[in-house]
């Protein structure tokens, strides 16, 4: 079977490079071709010239093309170009990144040399909008992008989530962990308007819809987000909680250019909650149990004698080490640094009949855990090793055909052990340094004389549960055309696009028993064993393995989607222009032996602008979904958005030092079907509209509840007859998720893009959104478990965004820059089917989705009279001493009930206010550019278990400033011992999880052109980059979403040196 798998992979590994080599045979040939055809044209001449900077610098690169054709090329490493077969009629467009482009007319010259300036503000720049493109002074959305090269500038992270981090306003992302190949990552556009699958973003590449973290970013043209209704209403169902457009890099027009990137990451853990060493704990425990002696005589039992504790600080010899434990886990299991790879190799260029772009990629990265050898002839070490392949191919058929082909995909490795991470990280958080040593001289491994998962030895679970290894292969096709039918009307054109994803997962696991002997030492040094079965030293055999052990499994999902459409663009009179777009597209997603997905979209646009002053445009999408019964699977969500460009009204000419002032404004409404969890699909659950049955052949209780509930008299007595049970009644009546958007936005730029200003107001407001069966408050004689489920919810999002840009150059040769950026939003809860007679600060609504909940701390009771005087509880009144904090009694019923008296406190874990700075400077071919980013209004829950009974001596540094009568003004309580109490401290475990990170710095020189002239390169560019480096906060670690799992990889700082070459 193993042969077998290589073999297919080394196969389809074989295939994929034959086709990109054919295609770029095929495409180079046609170029060639085609060059030499014009060359007969003897009517035409050449045209050669140099292009600069204003400073005189050679700019290699740039674009030479002749207007309203695609004959051109690019300026070589001395910023020379060599133009055939041009007409003295024709005019010449040269253009570079970031700069003005210029317009030259032939005519009798035979040399034309061009000096270009810093673009203004990109009035001309194209930007992906939804099912299309827009000159950005044309657009009236909400849309933010960024290009490729700024992505690249995220300190060696290898997917594009991470690398988004703070880049794009409104746009919010949270990393989870720094698991290799993990692209688990929460990323939220604005807000999340939903509680149904955490608000999910719609990610399309060129067009389809793809995982984001599957491509390289070496891949990416440009980024754009669709943040309001007019932007995403195009996309209906799937746009409504905002929509990412990724646009892949295409061949240009010009001789073919080889790029070579590479980058060598070295990274370390970031942050991880501190623990105090064993001798300085077991001294808190001792602290702990002296005061709680006057309530708890027995504690004294526990207490450790100083002689004893002694033993845990000054080991000698390794048997002391294993038999009094100072277990620094951190430094036990994980690297203090680990290497990662990325390398990419691309080349592009192509003629006015041909096209292409091609690009292969690597990457490979590496595990923080350190090498530990399982003795077992496997290494269950994790890793994640990916090759991307991309070949984007434009053929001109004629000239008013254009076909595009675009084939894509990846392969992955990756190793992992089968074990849980909360089993394989836990010791990062949750094992003390005296509970155990992790794996003894005799080879044996430590475990805890209690029975707990969150105890386990990770040393054991990394070594002996085994070893998973899964082969991911993906291959995207695409095949466009495109024709124009100016023969019916000009500027209107023709689309046809038909996309085939195929995704295989094969695995290959190894299933160790796991049948080792475990021992510990007790803390008065004596051994104890554990054997597996629950054998002893006698009935103990070791198991040798068998076929059962190994097992091998795959999956596979395809999907499939067609799509036509008709695009028209024209101007009237040279001031009227008009455009328009009508669609239809079909989807249809399978996974294994599921039901496939199906989805139905007929969209239109229909935009107006005169004098690119006054702006109109109005969407619509009528969608279908099989998620919805009868009378409510299709729905038409439209939008519309105005503009004003007042700077180019005549009243405004007079202010040369104005470039731009618009505002615009839109509204419109977008529909969401995504409520229901791919688990509930799997599992049958996806049509709510039809009800389900479960049925069971044997007796049942006539008193089980939910079903019969007779009197207690029958109480055990069985039916003679099976059980059909209604588990899921149906809902005829459910249907789409509906989310009304508005947006008024107002756009500034002046002194040639020295100062932008951006800023948004938007509201969301969503309603009939879904809530389960089993979250809606039923009264107890309904007759079922669960009720049906419903459109109840409600739910509205107001924020604003600011966006301002600073540039100046101070030379020509010194030149800085800022962008700075803030997002505000706050999500409210208008309706969850709260109980009616429930109080207010019990209900989920009036407030934020995820909202934090405690009870609220009073003072510190410093003395005797403090704790007589304080809030009686229900249950431990008994246990309450000096040095605890008192608890509100929030309803005033007289004491404290965790059930009455746990009140919304703080904020949701969600920002909702985000933060990003971006600094910049250059000088000649050196710059330096810096990110921060920070995050405020956000609560994060984060349990930092201390010191109990029989699991040894945990206590976090964390929690070190605990009141005593020598400091009376510590910020915490002291961990009970025998006396636990959960009110003693209510906000213990509650976080403000504001942060500010030093997101990215970037040292980069890049070398002139003369510089490459000589080293044979067109251009070449040196760097040193770090991610994440470094973090003020409050919060115990380094995690921004899912805190309260102890579980999870640590996330990671990266240092990263990189180089980019064009041949």
């Amino acid at each position: 079977m193993k042969k077998e798998l290589f073999m297919k992979k080394r196969f389809y590994l074989r295939s994929i490079c034959i086709l990109i080599l054919l295609s770029l045979q095929f495409t180079l040939g046609i170029s060639s071709s085609g060059i030499q055809a014009q060359n007969e044209n003897s009517k035409l001449k050449r045209i050669t010239g140099t292009v600069r900077d204003n400073s005189g610098e050679a700019l290699p690169g740039a674009s030479v093309i002749v207007k309203g054709t695609s004959v051109g090329t690019t300026t070589d490493v001395s910023g020379r170009f060599s133009l055939a077969n041009v007409s003295a009629e024709n005019t010449i467009v040269i253009s570079f990144i970031g700069m003005d482009a210029k317009e030259v007319k032939v005519g009798n010259q035979s040399v034309i040399n061009a000096n270009l300036s810093d673009g203004s503000i990109g009035l001309d720049e194209v930007v992906a909008v939804g099912y299309g493109v827009q000159k950005k002074i044309n657009v009236v959305g909400a849309i933010s992008s960024i290009k490729g090269e700024t992505l690249l500038q995220s300190g060696g992270v290898s997917t594009i989530g991470q690398a988004l981090q703070g880049k794009i306003p409104g746009l919010t992302t949270m990393y989870t962990n720094g698991k290799p190949g993990s692209t688990d990552m929460k990323i939220f556009i604005r807000a999340q308007g939903s509680w149904n699958n955490t608000g999910t973003v719609l990610v399309l590449i060129d067009g389809v819809e793809r995982e984001m973290n599957d491509i390289d970013m070496n891949e990416v043209e440009s980024i754009s987000v669709l943040k309001d209704a007019s932007a995403t209403a195009v996309y209906g169902v799937k746009g409504a909680n905002g929509v990412i457009l990724i646009t892949t890099k295409r061949g240009q027009t010009g001789k073919a250019k080889l790029s070579i990137s590479g980058n060598l990451i070295a990274k370390t853990i970031s942050k991880v909650p501190e623990k105090y060493e064993s001798y300085e704990a077991m001294m808190i425990r001792n602290d702990a149990i002296m005061r709680e002696l006057p309530y708890s005589e027995a504690s004294w039992a526990d207490y450790i004698p100083l002689g004893v504790a002694d033993k845990f600080r000054n080991q000698t010899t390794q048997l002391e080490r294993e038999m009094y434990p100072n277990v620094d886990w951190k430094d036990y299991m994980f690297k203090d640094v680990a290497n990662d790879s990325q390398l990419n190799l691309s080349i592009s260029g192509g003629s006015d009949l041909a096209k292409y772009f091609a690009s292969v990629s690597y990457n490979d990265e590496s595990d923080m855990t350190k090498d530990f050898d399982t003795g077992k002839g496997y290494n269950s070490k994790l890793s994640y090793k990916r090759l991307n392949y991309r070949s984007n191919l434009d053929f001109n058929i004629t000239k008013t055909t254009k076909l595009s082909v675009n084939l894509s995909g990846s392969y992955s490795k990756k190793t992992n052990s089968p074990a849980d991470d909360i089993r394989l990280y836990l010791s990062l958080y949750n094992i003390a340094p005296d509970l155990y040593y992790p794996r003894y001289s005799d080879g044996s491994y430590g475990f805890a004389p209690v029975t707990d998962q969150g105890l386990s030895n990770s040393l054991y679970y990394y070594t002996t549960a085994g070893m998973n290894t899964t082969h991911s292969f993906r291959l995207n096709t695409d095949f466009a055309l495109e024709q124009k039918l100016d023969f019916i009307t000009k500027g209107l054109i023709f689309n046809g696009r038909f996309t085939m994803d195929n995704t295989m997962t094969g695995s290959q696991n190894i299933k160790d028993d796991d049948n080792i002997i475990q021992k510990r030492y007790s803390i008065d040094g004596v051994e104890e064993f554990k054997y597996p079965n629950a054998d002893n030293s006698y009935a103990y055999v070791i198991e040798p393995w068998i076929l059962e052990n190994f097992d091998v499994g795959g999956n596979k999902n395809r999907r499939m989607e067609y799509q036509f459409t008709l695009n028209y663009n024209r101007t009237f009179g040279g001031k009227h222009n008009v455009g328009g777009l009508l669609l239809f597209k079909r989807q249809k997603y399978t996974e294994g032996s599921n039901f496939a997905t199906r989805y139905e979209d007929i969209v239109s646009r229909l935009t107006y602008n005169y004098n690119t002053t006054y702006f109109i445009e109005a969407n619509g999408a009528y969608n279908g979904s099989e998620l919805f019964g009868p009378g409510y699977r299709r729905e038409l969500f439209p939008s519309i958005a105005l503009g004003w460009m007042i700077s180019n009204e005549k009243f405004m000419k007079g202010l040369t030092w104005l470039d731009k002032l618009k505002i615009r404004a839109s509204a419109g409404e977008v529909g969401d079907d995504n409520f229901i969890s791919n688990e509930d699909k799997k599992n049958a659950l996806r049509w709510y509209y039809v009800s389900q049955w479960t049925s069971s052949t044997t007796t049942v209780d006539m008193n089980a509840p939910g079903i019969f509930a007779l009197s207690s008299s029958n109480a055990g007595a069985k039916s003679p007859y099976g059980l059909y049970l209604e588990s899921v009644i149906a809902n005829k009546d459910l249907h789409w998720e509906r989310s009304f958007k508005k947006d008024i936005g107002f756009e500034f730029s002046a002194f040639k893009g020295g100062i932008t200003f951006d800023f948004d107001y938007f509201e969301d407001n969503r309603k009939d959104i879904f809530i389960k069966g089993d979250e809606r408050s039923i009264p107890d004689w309904f007759g079922s478990t669960a009720a049906p489920g419903a459109n109840l919810g409600a739910v509205n999002t107001k924020g604003y965004e600011i966006v301002i840009g600073l540039k100046h150059s101070f030379t020509k040769n010194f030149k800085v820059w800022s962008d700075m950026s803030y997002t505000h939003s706050k999500d409210i809860i208008l309706s969850k089917d709260d109980p009616y007679l429930r109080p207010s600060y019990l209900k989920k609504e009036g407030y934020s989705i995820d909202q934090t909940t405690s009870s609220i701390p009073g003072n510190i009771m410093q003395n005797w009279d403090d704790v007589y005087m304080s809030v009686p509880l229900t249950g431990g009144n008994d246990k309450k001493r000096l040095g605890y904090y008192d608890v509100m009694d929030f309803n005033g019923d007289g004491n404290f009930n965790g059930s009455y008296d746990n009140v919304p406190w703080g904020y949701p874990n969600r920002p909702q206010n985000t933060w990003n700075v971006t600094l910049g400077s250059s000088y000649k071919g050196l710059s330096l550019v810096a990110q921060i980013y920070a995050q405020t209004n956000s609560t994060r829950s984060y349990s930092l278990d201390s010191f109990s009974q029989n699991v040894g001596n945990l206590y976090f540094k964390e929690n070190g400033d605990y009141w005593t009568k020598e400091n009376p003004d510590g910020e915490k309580t002291i961990y009970p011992w025998r006396m636990l109490s959960a009110n003693t401290e209510p906000l213990r475990n509650v976080y403000d999880a504001s942060m500010v990170r030093l997101k990215m710095v970037e040292l980069a020189y890049r070398f002139s052109a003369s510089s490459c002239k000589k080293m044979g390169l067109t251009g070449l560019k040196v760097f040193v980059n770090g991610n994440n480096l470094y973090l003020w906060t409050k919060m115990a670690d380094d995690r921004e979403y899912g805190g309260g799992n102890r579980g999870n990889y640590p996330t990671l700082k990266r240092f990263n040196l990189g180089f980019n070459l064009d041949l």
